[in-house]
């Protein structure tokens, strides 16, 4: 088996992280292969999956563009790479309060307690150290840290605590604490009730929450922010040659219709351009006079991530294979690495594409062959642990996992326990959501169930009179042979009875 598992299989590349998936990968491929050989309907598509080779299509799209000298020679420079994206979204904002000691939290907020932190650690699933895909994609091409190369935590110009949607959440969360007064929250933990006027409200503000987690700020207030963030970047790292900035492409753009554009890239500055392999700009390079350098980059992202087309998603990898091309001639990104990359992709596409498809047919899943090509605890459609999506639904069709963590780790476990109680859901210390205790979904699920069926009584007695009636030959038919074929069962049980 470990023979096996050493072979190369262009379609089964995964991440270094996921090297336990593909051995499993390879052991689910090899016991249909021996099920379908024993078959005479055996077709070889299992053994196929297994060994197939790429396509002229793929092997197209993942081939290696001609390297420009000029910007390999500025890349070559680089000893410290600084990201800047363009903005952090609401489920960012959580993330930096679960993983830093002392998360930055808008102005007169105070400090979250180690029990707030401990609880968003808790409740949330498994995270990437590079946070989230973006960020984890760019230091894949650029190879991570090492080898005298250096790169900096990235920087959002709109940052996440100044996300539309956090700023909306963090709105509902001060409606509701002053709601939950001293006054109401000693009657609830004495007797568990709360004011009716004071539910009402509750609810009014809850139906007003939405579920757009991923809300951008206006286009001019990141233009703005992306000019004060280059500008502050160029004064601190003036005169470093070894220091190249970069940012992505749709900033650029708008920073070109912007006076501010000869401002951060000043007279003497030369543009390089590293294509692609079907010959498009990939990567712009503005060598500065003294430095520092940038890097304008189309976005790693729109291959593996969310919501794009399947065009858009073939061309960020030829993309992204000419930008590591470029880092891997500079010598930042070592040959192994860089090899290992395109392997990821070719069989990424293999797997999105399927047996015998093309990029206008595809025919396999992308989420699942998207799976094997990033690292572990990125890309996960559950931010929540389970029981989160349950608690949330309790609360309002509006709330998303990423909010009802917000709600309990600020509004702390009282508050939060008020919510859910004036939302229908009587919850107590001693009696808490799935959120706070996992194990309450059984009940939880028992108790929806009960009230669906109380609720619908009378239409479910009326449909099972309904289907009798219709097929009560039918009906009767199944009795008398389910009691000839259980007739000891049925005899032992109506004694027992």
């Amino acid at each position: 088996f470990q023979q096996i598992v050493d072979m190369e299989f262009p379609r089964l590349v995964y991440y270094a992280e996921k090297q336990q998936d593909r051995k499993e990968r390879i052991s689910r491929q090899i016991i249909e292969c021996l099920a379908a050989a024993t078959s005479t309907a055996y077709t070889h598509r299992a053994l196929e999956d297994l060994t197939e080779q790429p396509s002229e299509e793929i092997v197209n799209i993942v081939m290696v563009p001609r390297v420009d000298p000029r910007c390999s020679a500025v890349t070559q420079r680089g000893k410290t790479f600084i990201p800047l994206f363009t903005w952090g979204h609401f489920k960012s904002f959580l993330l930096h309060c679960k993983m830093m000691m002392n998360p930055s939290l808008p102005p007169g907020r105070e400090p979250l307690l180690p029990d707030q932190q401990e609880f968003i650690r808790e409740s949330t699933r498994e995270t990437n150290p590079d946070i989230f895909l973006q960020n984890h994609m760019y230091r894949r091409t650029i190879g991570g840290d090492g080898d005298g190369v250096t790169i900096m935590p990235f920087i959002d110009a709109v940052e996440s605590i100044d996300n539309p949607r956090t700023i909306e959440m963090f709105e509902v969360l001060d409606a509701l604490v002053a709601l939950f007064t001293e006054e109401v929250m000693a009657g609830f933990l004495n007797d568990g009730c709360i004011p009716q006027d004071t539910a009402d409200a509750v609810n009014k503000i809850v139906k007003g929450i939405t579920d757009e987690d991923y809300r951008s700020p206006e286009q001019d207030v990141l233009k703005e922010a992306y000019i004060r963030v280059l500008q502050q970047l160029s004064k601190d790292y003036q005169g470093r040659d070894d220091v190249i900035i970069t940012f992505e492409h749709c900033a650029y753009e708008s920073l070109q219709k912007d006076e501010a554009f000869n401002t951060l890239f000043p007279k003497g500055s030369v543009f390089h351009e590293q294509l692609d392999i079907d010959g498009d700009v990939a990567e712009t390079i503005i060598e500065t006079p003294t430095g520092p350098h940038y890097k304008i980059i189309y976005s790693s992202h729109i291959a593996l991530g969310h919501n794009n087309t399947t065009h858009q998603r073939v061309k960020a990898v030829k993309r992204t294979i000419a930008s590591m091309a470029l880092n891997n001639d500079a010598g930042i990104l070592s040959d192994k690495d860089f090899t290992n990359e395109v392997d990821i992709y070719r069989s990424f596409l293999m797997n999105w594409f399927g047996l015998d498809g093309s990029e206008n047919d595809v025919r396999g899943t992308f989420y699942g062959a998207r799976d094997a090509a990033v690292g572990v605890g990125l890309c996960n459609p559950h931010f929540g642990r389970a029981g989160t999506q349950m608690t949330a639904n309790m609360i309002g069709n509006g709330i998303t996992q990423q909010a009802v963590i917000f709600l309990r780790t600020f509004l702390k476990q009282d508050r939060f326990n008020a919510l859910l109680t004036c939302c229908g859901k009587p919850t107590s210390r001693d009696n808490l959501s799935p959120l706070d205790n996992p194990l309450q979904r059984v009940r939880w699920d028992q108790e929806r169930r009960r009230e669906y069926y109380q609720r619908n009584r009378e239409d479910r007695l009326a449909y099972s009179r309904q289907y009798y009636q219709d097929n009560r030959e039918d009906c009767l038919a199944y009795s008398r042979q389910y009691y000839q074929d259980n007739r000891e069962d049925c005899l032992a049980y109506s004694r027992q009875y």
